[in-house]
């Protein structure tokens, strides 16, 4: 039983320190997360703006054009449209920053943190290394170092040696003991005799019945234990499924963020086709503003798409365990002069 204890309490201290160093990597991803969180809503705004800009150009011309005849009430509504939910974005936009910007000083512990004090991603966009290449080694390096499995398994500790510790009470226990003695006497026929006694032995004694109690806290032992069991074997699942998830978007994050650096030059050579196309007369303003639309959109999901590749490199470090502040530095990297998109 005493045994029993003594490695019940190694595993628990075993348990607090990879329980703490899951929190540490934890707040590593959250730090991030709120940090990519306020610049994606500064993208959100600069991008609402520039729409705003741009729809309300439009809607100067399509009025004149309508004065002088050549337009439809039709194409000023639309431009006036367009303005309007740029105009709702933007608001939602700076009401996601504002809420990362707290987010993110709570958990780094400044009161206030500034949109301007954040740097934007380095253009152009730097991947990152993924070492290693396969998800199978991932895998291995999981089973191995996530900190969430391996405290885990610390509890699965206790509760074995908890159930130990309780059939132990229906077991004899032999305990060691000794004792030594002295004393003088200073009376009578003993006057100023001294008298040794040293005792070593062994006592055993053998538990009869406690009630029902040491049943019962075995049974309940056993039945923590199947329920660690069971607590190991569910996190480890769920933390195959997020390493694979996390696996999957870094790697297909440079073949999507490729595409749509593409993407976004076709959109901007859209929009200039489109209006030389306008002033020969085979489109129309619509044609326009849907080009700018695309123009738009298509700079958001870059924008979105390169943090959340971040995101993913950083979280698959995470749940493999090995999430450290030199992981950090490495996205860290990703940041700095330039402006966010293109």
């Amino acid at each position: 039983e005493a045994y029993a204890n003594y490695r019940k309490g190694v595993a628990q201290a075993l348990f607090a320190d990879q329980a703490f160093r899951g929190k540490s990597q934890e707040l590593l991803v959250r730090v991030l997360s709120a940090y990519s969180q306020a610049l994606f809503s500064r993208d959100q705004i600069e991008i609402a703006e520039a729409k705003k800009k741009a729809f309300e150009r439009q809607f100067e011309q399509n009025r004149q054009m309508f004065d002088q005849g050549e337009g439809t009430r039709t194409d000023i509504l639309e431009a006036e449209s367009r303005y309007e939910l740029a105009g709702a974005e933007e608001i939602e936009a700076q009401n996601e920053q504002d809420a990362a910007l707290r987010e993110l000083g709570a958990l780094i512990g400044v009161a206030e943190v500034r949109i301007d004090e954040l740097a934007p991603l380095r253009t152009p966009f730097n991947f990152l290394a993924l070492t290693p290449t396969t998800y199978e080694a991932w895998n291995a390096i999981a089973l191995s170092e996530n900190a969430d499995l391996a405290s885990q398994r610390q509890l699965l500790e206790v509760a074995h040696q908890e159930v130990k510790r309780n059939v132990a009470g229906h077991l004899p226990k032999l305990n060691a003991y000794a004792t030594v003695r002295s004393m003088e006497s200073d009376s009578g026929n003993t006057y100023n005799q001294r008298y040794d006694t040293n005792t070593i032995g062994l006592e055993i004694s053998l538990p009869l019945y406690a009630g029902g109690g040491v049943g019962a806290s075995s049974r309940q032992a056993s039945r923590s234990l199947e329920q660690a069991e069971y607590d190991l074997e569910g996190k480890t699942r769920e933390t195959l499924i997020q390493l694979r998830r996390q696996f999957n978007a870094c790697a297909t994050g440079v073949r999507k963020i490729r595409a749509y650096d593409k993407a976004l030059a076709s959109a901007e050579a859209l929009v200039v086709s489109t209006q030389y196309s306008i002033k020969g007369g085979e489109r129309v303003n619509l044609d326009e503003l849907n080009a700018q639309q695309q123009l738009y959109s298509t700079r958001q999901d870059l924008a979105k798409t390169r943090y959340e590749y971040l995101m993913a490199w950083i979280k698959l470090h995470y749940y493999a365990g090995t999430l450290t502040a030199e992981q950090l530095a490495r996205v860290d990297e990703a940041f700095g002069a330039g402006r966010p998109y293109r």
